[in-house]
């Protein structure tokens, strides 16, 4: 019961609409499917940069996970002039 409310509030979220988005892009520029879960991942990755960025003072994301997170943030930002950082 807690899982389906928690994937309810999710799905009215931002970072899930910015995730369907990129999803999408990704499904026609690749022509894969993503399915629902990833592009929950994805959203869930968008909402918490900042606590996966360091835990008590150290780094627990590789550098280039860093990297690609920033990216993706930098061009969600000039796309949709949505600041996630």
């Amino acid at each position: 019961e807690e899982f389906v409310k928690a994937s309810d509030e999710l799905d009215d979220r931002l970072e899930m609409r910015i995730a369907r988005d990129l999803a999408s892009q990704m499904d026609q520029f690749f022509d894969i499917h993503i399915p629902n879960s990833e592009i929950r991942y994805i959203a869930i990755h968008l909402m918490g940069k900042q606590a996966l960025q360091f835990d008590d003072q150290r780094q627990v994301m590789d550098q280039a996970t860093m990297d690609l997170v920033d990216a993706i943030l930098l061009e969600i930002k000039q796309t949709y002039l949505v600041d996630l950082t």
